[in-house]
């Protein structure tokens, strides 16, 4: 057997990288040879790539705290470390596709926000339905766009009639527009029935949420599927509903 060129030996941490950014995590390059996966506003996961490109270090910093992990001297060892890191952390890191289901932890509310932000990764979110959505959801979206969470210019949002839709806090919503330069229109339905929770996504996916957005510390969890029944529902309901 002759032997691989020196060349396909090196780590390519670029190109793996490459893909988990693709897949919708921010990942910053800190210094030369130095990269930082984002992962919520105080966990993240650092590499230190070899100059010469034949061993890589990653590590984890959680709460300021950080965590070293077993150095790296091929691709498929350095894809290892990192969703090794990520499991630390409370995320799952799939080089090759994004995460299409989690587990909400109601202890790591930190961490469950990093989950929506993954699983929805570079798509934007079109719509949003949630019976109870008030005043502290849309603090908890405020802080999703934070973490690189994109929504649709018109957002559109429905709640059920009730309680929340009279108690709506409607000059936080022009804030919450104003600080992210979007248009979100709220509606409250008609049905009284419906408790489940979704986000309608522009590629035609839908994110089913175990809870409601106004309290993401539960265990719960969330999962994607496709179906034109959750679009259907929502743009029945919609159209049926009235402003806010």
């Amino acid at each position: 057997m002759f032997k691989k060129p020196e060349e396909d030996l090196k780590i390519d941490v670029i190109g793996v990288l490459s893909k988990i950014q693709d897949n919708g995590w921010d990942v910053y390059e800190i210094d030369k040879n130095r990269y930082r996966i984002l992962i919520n506003e105080s966990d993240s996961i650092e590499v230190i790539d070899d100059p010469g490109g034949f061993k890589s270090h990653v590590s984890c910093i959680k709460a300021g705290k950080i965590k070293s992990f077993e150095q790296a001297t091929t691709t498929h060892l350095f894809v290892n470390e990192i969703s090794k890191a990520g499991k630390t952390l409370g995320v799952f890191i799939d080089v090759e596709k994004p995460i299409t289901s989690a587990r909400l932890i109601a202890a790591e509310p930190a961490s469950n926000k990093s989950k929506f932000r993954s699983m929805i990764g570079n798509r934007i979110v079109n719509a949003i339905f949630d019976p109870y959505f008030d005043a502290v959801a849309l603090q908890n979206f405020l802080s999703l766009s934070r973490l690189g969470v994109t929504l649709n210019k018109n957002l559109r949002i429905l709640l059920a009639e009730g309680r929340k839709a009279k108690t709506f806090d409607k000059n936080f919503l022009q804030d919450f527009q104003k600080e992210l330069e979007i248009s979100a229109e709220v509606k409250q339905c008609k049905s009284e029935k419906e408790h489940r929770r979704f986000l309608l996504l522009d590629d035609g996916a839908t994110i089913i949420v175990g809870c409601s957005f106004n309290n993401l510390e539960k265990n719960e969890v969330l999962f994607e599927e496709r179906s034109s029944e959750d679009l259907a529902f929502f743009e029945a309901e919609w159209n049926a509903g009235s402003y806010i």
